[in-house]
């Protein structure tokens, strides 16, 4: 089982006011991917944890104003390849970028964290290759 099955396949983005009205309207938009982080991970960036959300939407406040927004998507409609799945292939690939490209031919997204090795569990992040595949985003 997944972790994120544990979690009823919801996951959380942390955003501010300034950025979910478009997202709830018109869905995550691709051009806006790493704007607020730096990092050109290419697709939607989650989190299983409501903590880090909120995190994450303090920091989208500093960057954009307005205020924190946690937004809730639905991820019981993909398929999502397992943390340990995607750390076996990075080390086999040499990277993450390597590892995810293998990804994107056969999933929807991957856990970007691995319980078994703990790693990336700071972020407990799910990265989403296709954000018009998210179905579900309301917030909380």
């Amino acid at each position: 089982m997944k972790l994120f099955e544990l979690h009823r396949a919801v996951a959380y983005h942390g955003t501010s006011s300034e950025k979910s009205d478009k997202i709830l309207k018109s869905g995550f938009d691709m051009s806006m991917i790493g704007s607020k982080s730096g990092t050109k991970l290419s697709g939607v960036s989650l989190t299983i944890d409501k903590h880090n959300a909120r995190e994450h939407a303090e920091w989208a406040v500093e960057k954009f104003g307005g205020s924190p927004v946690i937004l809730a998507v639905n991820l019981s409609n993909l398929n999502i390849m397992p943390g340990t799945t995607i750390t076996k292939l990075w080390k086999e690939h040499g990277s993450l970028d390597a590892a995810l490209r293998i990804a994107r031919k056969t999933v929807d997204g991957a856990e970007l964290f691995d319980m078994e090795d703990e790693s990336g569990t700071e972020e407990l992040e799910i990265l989403i290759f296709d954000p018009k595949k998210l179905k579900g985003i309301h917030e909380i």
